[in-house]
C-alpha cells in the first residue's frame, strides 16, 4: 500500500508543481534571467582560478631539481 501511496503523492506533488510553474512563469523567468550574470561571473572566476593553479604547476615542472632544493653545496650530508 506503501508503494501505491508514494507513487500517488508524487502525481500530485508534480502536478502543483507544473500548476506553480505555470502560475508564476512571469516571476521564474526573472529569476532565471537573475541568476545568468550570476553564474558567468562565478564560472570566470573559477576558471581564472584553475588557470592560474595550472601555470603555477607548469613553471615548478620546468624548475631543475637544484633549484627546488637548494645549491649543491649548500647541502650537508
Amino acid at each position: 500500500m506503501g508503494k501505491y501511496l508514494s507513487v500517488i503523492l508524487g502525481l500530485v506533488a508534480i502536478a502543483f508543481g507544473i500548476w506553480g510553474i505555470v502560475v508564476t512563469w512571469p516571476l521564474l523567468w526573472k529569476a532565471i534571467l537573475a541568476t545568468v550574470p550570476a553564474m558567468f561571473v562565478l564560472g570566470g572566476m573559477l576558471a581564472v582560478i584553475i588557470g592560474i593553479g595550472e601555470i603555477r604547476d607548469s613553471l615548478e615542472s620546468r624548475r631543475t631539481p637544484t633549484e627546488t632544493t637548494g645549491s649543491p653545496a649548500a647541502q650537508k650530508p
